[in-house]
């Protein structure tokens, strides 16, 4: 085969020219020594967790640290392209207090979640798509973001703000590799949680099945006995407490049942769970309200803790609905630095504290509150409802 090496020179010189694609895992190798060992330095730090929003925390920390910023912050995209969690560093939490709200995804940030692409400005207010700052908020200037890619989709966007000397290129390109591992360690957190949740599911099936097959029939059997007996009884006392019995042992039947459904639920929403626990709380001849809040920016509690929250809300709203006659009912679950806090709140008649230490339920209350290594008060007075405040370490 004979090839015309001039023609072949000339077609290729006629075909477009396209730029190279640099890798997102592409650092430039004059990069200062210091700045690459940050780099290494920040991606062990990011893979070694195991939790996601620890991943988060750790990624936004090592963005500011790795540019020089004086904010950073990771907006987690959501449905309906808003952000649905925002994890930040810099913003003094009086501060964030004041601000309200997290931002939703509007002005500037928008931009980055349409257009996926880095964005890098010298100055916020000079770009086209800025809106400005809610009341409260701190002034910024300079301003870096950086799209967070799990293959074909934007997970997030990192947003750094206020760089002394402004943000260049270098950084953009540190960032875009940030990026880069953090998209891994997502990616590997969420198959490792679905593969315990699956492991968890299959361990709760077989408690399930061992319950019903082993203790419910037992259960079952034992009551059919003591119902035999009492009807041969001549002896109306014996017969009275064997019925009586019967009657306890069908409820610890009905219970078992309820806890061998719950079993078989594959955890889900907490916010759903909770508001499905209030509900067959509620008494249906009475006209009570409730309301279940869960913030957005709460992490994903592990099975052990919210078990915990479960009960713990569980006694304290059973407590209010059974002794108080509220009108209404509050459950808030949300994050305040490194806890979780949970208030359940009513408006019921309240209680003179030192009349009931140690009763309606509040010893158990107590108990799982230590159990979860927390903290816990009420605050309730005659007439004036009632507020159980439980604050417990992430």
């Amino acid at each position: 085969m004979v090839v015309d090496q001039q023609h072949t020179d000339n077609a290729l010189s006629d075909m477009p020219r396209v730029p190279p694609v640099r890798s997102a895992l592409a650092v430039d190798t004059s990069f200062p020594l210091a700045r690459l060992g940050q780099l290494i330095s920040a991606a062990v730090e990011v893979v070694e967790q195991a939790d996601l929003h620890e991943v988060l925390v750790a990624a936004v920390s090592a963005s500011r640290d790795l540019t020089g910023a004086r904010y950073a912050a990771l907006g987690v995209i959501g449905e309906h392209q808003t952000l649905s969690d925002f994890v930040y560093v810099g913003v003094e939490d009086q501060t964030a207090r004041a601000i309200g709200h997290l931002p939703i995804g509007k002005g500037l940030l928008g931009t980055i979640i349409k257009t996926g692409q880095t964005i890098r400005v010298d100055h916020i207010s000079d770009h086209p798509d800025s809106v400005g700052f809610p009341g409260g908020h701190p002034s910024m200037d300079g301003f870096l973001g950086v799209p967070i890619r799990i293959k074909a989709n934007v997970f997030g966007n990192f947003y750094l703000t206020d760089k002394p000397d402004g943000f260049n290129e270098q950084d953009a390109m540190l960032i875009e590799t940030l990026a880069a591992l953090v998209a891994g360690a997502v990616d590997s957190t969420r198959r490792h949680e679905r593969l315990r949740k699956l492991s968890l599911v299959e361990e709760r099936e077989r408690i399930a099945r061992d319950l019903h097959d082993e203790v419910i029939q037992t259960l079952f059997a034992v009551g059919l006995s003591l119902q035999g007996i009492a009807l041969r009884s001549e002896d109306s006392d014996l017969r009275r407490g064997l019925e009586q019995a019967v009657a306890r042992l069908d409820e610890s039947i009905q219970d078992l049942r309820t806890f061998i459904f719950d079993l078989r639920r594959l955890p889900g929403d907490l916010a759903d769970e909770l508001e499905e626990l209030v509900e067959k709380l509620l008494p249906q001849d009475k006209h009570i309200e409730a309301t279940v809040t869960v913030s957005r920016h709460l992490p994903r509690l592990n099975e052990t803790l919210n078990g915990h929250v479960r009960l713990i809300v569980k006694e304290a709203v059973s407590n209010a609905v059974r002794h108080a006659s509220p009108a209404h009912v509050t459950v808030t679950l949300d994050r305040d630095g490194d806890y979780l806090t949970v208030a359940v709140v009513d408006d019921g008649s309240g209680f003179n504290r030192a009349l009931v230490e140690g009763g309606m339920g509040l010893a158990n209350v107590g108990e799982r509150v230590a159990q979860a290594g927390g903290i816990w008060r009420i605050e309730s007075e005659l007439g004036s409802g009632t507020n159980l405040l439980v604050d417990i370490p992430l």
